[in-house]
């Protein structure tokens, strides 16, 4: 058996896909890996190869899945339904339909509840859900670069995910006694990005209390549980950062979207709906529980744990 893995690139692959592409070599399925980096022609061409040989296709992503759409994949796994939530997007209707049109039989993977309910809505009939992309629990780290008391966001530097909301809100806040710290890469050549002038702006206007910290691969420096965990993303599927924070006991602050919602259920986790509602987490955060502890309920969306689940439906879709 062969199973065709189309993704966005290799970092994507190393860093969120490895407890999926490692259930399929478990299973003794030989996997094909394929990036849309490669570029778009090559790509198209690549996997109807794949397709004319009788190998299954697996695609991880919106882009992925709709790029893919005329060869039909067998397989589908959304990280997160992405630019298919976006109200405004005209587009949204007419995407979802395309994609129900050419892809309606195959086999649909989500990782939250909201995007199992939309799936199933518009008509997708074999919706399955799992939970995440298999977090892999780590150590405790070093000691955190942060102190008690202050914010931090992990992510790319993207209006999408809300960061400009977080900088906007840590500045109406008028808080003095932390600082608020953003670590993340810069999406060159993406519209959305966070451009360097209005960084440099942001870090003058709070006088060095926001402070940027570029990429980094190592995160450990920056999780402590004296420190608050935020994000104002307005999409998610299940978010590997806000798991790592919970997993080093952080506080969350975030955004009532899909995904964050599933984490609800954790006594460290606060959503709010708007700015308004931010900004008043934002400083009356100093009355968090601190004995609350989540660890062992982070096992469900463990490393095994969802190897098992992708593998069951990877038997399934295979076997057919």
């Amino acid at each position: 058996m062969r199973l065709c893995i189309v993704s966005k690139n290799k970092r994507t692959e190393v860093m969120f896909r490895r407890g999926w592409i490692e259930a399929a070599d478990e299973e003794c399925i030989k996997v094909e890996l394929v990036r849309r980096s490669e570029g778009m022609l090559p790509l198209f061409c690549k996997v109807l190869c794949e397709k004319f040989k009788g190998n299954r296709i697996g695609t991880f992503g919106v882009s992925e899945s709709l790029l893919m759409s005329l060869i039909k994949p067998d397989l589908m796994l959304f990280s997160g339904l992405g630019r298919l939530l976006d109200k405004d997007s005209k587009l949204r209707k007419i995407l979802f339909k395309w994609l129900l049109v050419t892809c309606r039989h195959s086999v649909v993977v989500c990782l939250n509840h909201d995007d199992l309910r939309i799936l199933n809505a518009i008509g997708f009939t074999r919706v399955y859900k799992i939970n995440g992309e298999g977090y892999q629990r780590k150590p405790a780290g070093r000691k955190s670069l942060l102190r008690k008391g202050d914010f931090l966001y992990v992510g790319r530097l993207l209006k999408s995910k809300g960061l400009t909301v977080v900088l906007d809100c840590f500045l109406a806040s008028r808080l003095r006694d932390c600082t608020l710290n953003i670590v993340g890469d810069r999406d060159f050549g993406n519209s959305d990005s966070l451009s360097q002038q209005e960084e440099d702006s942001y870090v003058r206007r709070s006088s060095g209390l926001i402070r940027f910290h570029g990429y980094k691969v190592d995160l450990s420096d920056y999780y402590t549980s004296d420190a608050i965990y935020v994000s104002a993303s307005k999409r998610e599927g299940m978010p590997f950062s806000v798991l790592e924070a919970l997993d080093n006991q952080m506080f969350c602050i975030l955004s009532k979207v899909p995904g964050h919602k599933d984490l609800a259920k954790f006594s460290k986790v606060r959503l709010f709906k708007d700015k308004d509602e931010l900004i008043k987490a934002m400083v009356s955060i100093k009355n968090i529980n601190e004995s609350d502890k989540v660890i062992s309920e982070l096992n469900v969306y463990s490393k095994d744990s969802v190897k098992t689940e992708i593998k069951n439906i990877y038997k399934a879709v295979m076997h057919e």
